[in-house]
């Protein structure tokens, strides 16, 4: 047989799953054209008829497996495609039994809600940040979030801003209240929309939480907005800080009003008198008496403003609903008398636990939690403990030098014997005594120690284990130590106070 009918033989064996050519042989064919390369002689006639019938072959062959080529090329193509279709449908399969899908819808709504950003030393209101990018997890998310108004109920207006996406976020909102934060800017900064804080005053009727920071004046283009709304029908908390405040808000009419937290840039007659939680930047002891025009008021918290002896009162005011105070500086404590006070906290850095002592016992209250930080104390800190075996919850930070003689006295049960929540400024080996003490005793009342010092938190948790096996809550206090809470148990959880 030929070499050319050999090679045509070999071009017809293609493989019959792939179609690709079988492969061409040329061992014995090597040889001869060897041969020829090593004569160093011209070709003979019949020598260049062969040489160019098998060029041609093997052009034919080459073709054969380029076709061959491209035709797996398409084929890889093809079921890479199939193998993208197939994962992306079991993904799509598999997402559907994912434990987030598991959530009910009104589970879900109130995740996203917890997911509220805190408003931070710039705020701002962008496409890019919440609630929008919860829309941009998946499409059932998305149906979520554009069909839930209370995502879209809190409107930031921190200068610049984009007034289509203030807008976007209101009709989003439907007509659920609203949470507005205003910022009004120093002369020269950022100012607002005219047209955006119109159309905002516009919606006072939903305002559920106002919280403005009044540096200059609101507006400063047409249609000049100067002053906030009156009257605020679903009003229930208020926040007002800044040297402009008395020339923006005007006596409020907000018959829902209950928490109020204002510096001393705003009149105290400029808010009802019906409100219950009462949060002043500072309080002159010429303001005082006015405490008697909120006869509802079961909270207050004041720092002392300086002010001269010949304003005080002649006699001590007293207030027969005021169940919570928080005061920074004790000057004033003298001239107060609160029969109802359960929750008390005292920042000062003198020594004035005679100054308290005092004037817990002219209240003749029952005193369910302290709160005591100072720079100094001595064992009359000790008596006035001791004066109070209702406590329930004592939270010391710090105490000065007072600390370790503190210890000492709770290491016996019996004194405070009501005690079930205390919180230090540190742990060590003498506090987790005092805290065993306290817990193996067969009238056991503590049950939540609080660190305030992370520092030493892993040296002594282990000292402790066995206690919180037990069911010993043991928590160590993380973030800004300074941050204020409302001290009504009603409130602890809902609304922070913040200067």
């Amino acid at each position: 047989m030929s070499w050319s009918s050999n090679v045509a033989r070999l071009l017809s064996e293609n493989c019959p799953t792939c179609g690709s050519p079988a492969r061409l042989n040329l061992k014995h064919d090597d040889k001869k054209v060897l041969g020829i390369l090593r004569a160093e002689q011209p070709l003979l006639e019949h020598e260049h008829d062969w040489v160019h019938q098998n060029i041609a072959t093997l052009d034919d062959h080459l073709l054969s497996l380029r076709q061959s080529l491209c035709r797996l090329e398409f084929l890889t193509a093809l079921i890479q495609t199939q193998i993208d279709t197939t994962s992306t449908a079991k993904q799509q399969l598999e997402s559907i039994s994912a434990p987030i899908r598991r959530l009910p819808r009104d589970i879900l709504l109130e995740i996203f809600s917890l997911c509220r950003p805190g408003l931070d030393h710039k705020p701002r209101l962008v496409a890019r940040d919440y609630p929008w990018t919860l829309g941009h997890i998946c499409h059932w998310w998305r149906d979520i979030v554009h069909s839930s108004p209370t995502l879209w109920s809190v409107v930031v207006l921190y200068p610049p801003y984009n007034p289509e996406i203030v807008e976007t976020l209101l009709q989003r909102s439907g007509n659920v209240p609203l949470s507005v934060y205003i910022f009004v800017h120093h002369r020269g900064g950022s100012t607002h929309s005219s047209t955006i804080i119109d159309r905002i005053m516009g919606l006072c009727h939903r305002w559920s939480k106002l919280e403005l920071h009044a540096h200059a004046s609101l507006c400063v283009g047409p249609p000049y907005v100067d002053k906030l709304p009156s009257f605020f029908p679903h009003l229930r908390t208020l926040k007002v800080l800044g040297t402009w405040s008395s020339s923006i808000v005007p006596v409020l009419d907000a018959p829902l009003l209950k928490t109020v937290r204002l510096d001393d840039q705003l009149p105290l007659q400029s808010v009802p008198n019906h409100i219950t939680h009462l949060a002043l930047s500072n309080l002159s002891i010429e303001e005082l008496p006015m405490l008697l025009s909120f006869p509802n008021l079961v909270e207050l918290h004041f720092k002392v403003k300086y002010s001269t002896q010949d304003a005080a009162p002649t006699s001590t005011i007293t207030h027969p609903t005021i169940r919570c105070l928080s005061v920074s500086g004790t000057s004033m404590l003298p001239f107060l008398t609160l029969p109802a006070l359960e929750h008390f906290q005292y920042v000062d850095r003198i020594r004035v636990n005679s100054v308290v002592s005092a004037f817990l016992s002219r209240s003749c209250c029952t005193l369910k939690t302290l709160l005591a930080n100072m720079r100094y104390g001595d064992e009359s800190f000790l008596e006035l403990l001791g004066s109070q075996p209702s406590l329930c919850r004592l939270l010391i930070d710090p105490i000065g030098d007072c600390n370790h003689a503190v210890i000492r006295k709770l290491s016996s049960p019996d004194f405070l014997p009501n005690l079930e929540h205390l919180s230090f400024p540190y742990v060590d080996i003498e506090a987790v005594k005092m805290i065993r003490a306290r817990w193996y005793t067969p009238m056991r009342c503590i049950r939540t120690f609080a660190i305030m010092d992370t520092s030493s938190k892993v040296v002594f948790m282990d000292s402790m284990e066995a206690m919180i096996n037990e069911g010993l809550d043991v928590k160590v206090a993380e973030g800004p130590r300074r941050r204020e809470l409302w001290l009504d148990p009603l409130m602890m959880e809902t609304e922070d106070v913040l200067y």
